[in-house]
């Protein structure tokens, strides 16, 4: 028999989203769908009908701990981002929860232009007496939290029946009816139209979809030739060693291939420390010599043998730390695609990055915010879904490369061992039109390129 005609086939029913990877991007997601999700219900139905409108998609993040959590301490949500979350109903949440952080004394109140205190930058190895030689300012004010803040906030408004713990995934399959099989090590499996890895650097579905193109050596992730030590130290402790000027304002201090950052976190209650240390005489992607890129319980004699030589206020601060974690800085590299099919990378399983932005769980979440209204669009089915992935990665995909490309040069600059040197003006000049090009994205332009691109796909 040959094929019904179109106007007799059965609609296709609501699309299938599976979320691999419950961290803050995951949720961002899972959020974001569930907001489009609300709204399309919302729509009456058509006129002289009383069927209730059906979902046009159903949504499950699957998480392969047995419980949400988030490792590391300090996060930094940038103005790009956060305008994602004020589009997302929960902007005004989470700037409540930054803004509990900034301390009297630290300079972070939003002036009449709307800016606040980004970082202030001084010497870490005593020039100039330790006086800060630049401010950069930020739209919003610097917007930090700890990570399991933010983590809770987006699980607030995720809908527990939407979520599956302990779902470890061990291999994914296309099936000949278009349909995606997803299988677990804990033996069961699920059906899906479309899959959305956002399961992190270390990313499964990341190494999947490049093993079955043979392309496995092009996702590995790479070393940068820095590590960093980290450490929560009680702000009660930090006062009394350097005073408040010093203790409550964000504070980074740059010397010769190293540089420390501080700024509270946790409601004030404590300062999130880190001290990064690197060696550029290797090349860009030196060889990381150990199985494990996170020491826990590093003795704090190691950050000081690092840190010999450093000003009197940043040996007072680092002196404060007991058993630090160290952690070695890893980036993806240049991925020549986030799309295969009907299955699709965002956040770090995509474009991981070196932090020295504060803008790697931001650039999640302008991903997390594109594909959410992408597979929302009305005129998405399972058999055109990969075309509004398609448009995902043509829109995301060189922005994100080139802000990822430019942290680890980033980091060369905080470390003096850029172009601009200690050269303050020009220090000044490339941070500031570094940043406020990342900070000033349009997102609602980038999603209407992203809907023309698939409206076009369609034509």
């Amino acid at each position: 028999m040959g094929d019904l005609p179109p106007s007799e086939k059965p609609a296709p029913g609501p699309l299938r989203i599976a979320i691999l990877g419950g961290g803050i991007v995951g949720l961002t997601l899972a959020l974001a769908l569930a907001q489009q999700q609300q709204q399309q219900l919302s729509d009456p139905p058509a006129p002289g009908s009383n069927t209730p409108v059906p979902p046009p998609f159903t949504f499950t993040l699957y998480e392969s701990a047995a419980h949400f959590s988030e490792i590391g301490a300090g996060i930094m949500i940038g103005w790009n981002a956060l305008k994602v979350l004020r589009a997302l109903g929960v902007g005004e949440e989470y700037e409540a929860l930054a803004r509990g952080c900034w301390l009297e004394g630290g300079g972070q109140a939003v002036g009449r232009d709307g800016e606040g205190l980004f970082f202030q930058f001084r010497f870490g190895d005593g020039r100039r007496g330790g006086e800060p030689f630049f401010t950069m300012r930020t739209p919003g004010g610097q917007m930090n939290t700890h990570r399991a803040e933010l983590l809770e906030l987006l699980l607030a408004h995720v809908p527990a029946s939407c979520v599956k713990f302990q779902k470890q995934l061990i291999r994914y399959s296309q099936q000949p009816g278009g349909s995606i099989t997803v299988a677990f090590r804990d033996g069961t499996q699920e059906e899906c139209d479309v899959l959305l890895g956002a399961d992190g650097i270390k990313s499964t579905v990341r190494k999947l979809m490049y093993e079955a193109r043979g392309d496995l050596a092009l996702q590995e992730p790479r070393w940068s030739g820095s590590y960093a030590y980290r450490a929560l130290v009680p702000t009660e402790k930090v006062l009394a060693a350097v005073g408040r000027t010093i203790t409550s304002t964000p504070m980074m201090w740059l010397a010769p291939s190293q540089h420390a950052v501080h700024y509270p976190v946790a409601g004030g209650k404590y300062i999130n420390v880190v001290a990064f240390k690197s060696d550029y005489t290797k090349g860009r992607c030196p060889t990381w010599e150990t199985q494990d890129w996170v020491e826990h319980d590093v003795d704090e004699k190691e950050l000081m043998k690092d840190y010999e030589g450093c000003a009197s206020q940043v040996k007072a601060i680092l002196e404060l730390v007991k058993r630090p974690s160290r952690w070695a800085m890893f980036d993806v590299p240049d991925l020549p695609y986030f799309v295969q099919g009907d299955v699709a990378l965002l956040g770090d399983a995509a474009h991981a990055m070196t932090p020295h932005q504060g803008n790697g769980a931001s650039q999640g979440i302008e991903d997390a915010h594109l594909l959410a209204h992408l597979l929302a669009h009305p005129k998405v089915t399972p058999d055109n879904v990969s075309a509004a992935l398609k448009a995902y990665e043509l829109v995301r995909k060189d922005r994100v490369q080139r802000i990822k490309e430019l942290s680890y040069e980033t980091g060369r600059l905080w470390e003096l061992v850029s172009p601009a040197g200690d050269n303050v003006t020009e220090f000044a000049r490339v941070a500031e039109d570094r940043m406020d090009w990342i900070w000033s994205v349009d997102i609602s332009k980038q999603l209407q390129t992203a809907v023309a691109w698939f409206e076009m796909s369609l034509a």
